[in-house]
């Protein structure tokens, strides 16, 4: 397996409205995506990376204490077989929504980490 790039970046906020707000008022993040009841919001970077911020209403928000990175790799089933053939511990079945697709894994370092793979049109 090899990454790309790093495409993906996540955040757990305690201060899940004015965390958003600082993200798209003070750095000029573009807001694509606002889900207010299950705490989830999505920036897009003019360079094409996605960040997100997840309020404590989250389900991952417990899982996600600390920022995470999500490395892009073209086919995740794939790049998650590899992985797994290396002893690399996943900590989420694989994912997918709006053509997204994802798994989380801990590190070494006992980080989580994700790949990720985006839709062509995003």
């Amino acid at each position: 397996m090899k990454a790309k790039g790093i495409v993906w970046c996540g955040v757990a906020s305690p201060q899940f409205e004015s965390t958003i707000v600082f993200f798209r008022d003070v750095l000029g993040l573009e807001l694509v995506e606002h889900r207010e009841e299950s705490a989830f919001a999505m920036f897009r970077l003019p360079s094409g990376q996605y960040f997100e911020v997840l309020g404590g209403a989250n389900p991952w928000h417990k899982l996600l204490q600390r920022p995470v990175i999500g490395f892009h790799v073209d086919d995740v089933p794939s790049a998650r077989r590899e992985l797994e053939e290396e002893g690399v511990i996943f900590v989420s079945e694989t994912g997918s929504n709006a053509g997204f697709e994802w798994a989380l894994f801990e590190g070494p370092d006992g980080f989580i980490y994700e790949i990720l793979s985006v839709p062509e049109d995003k």
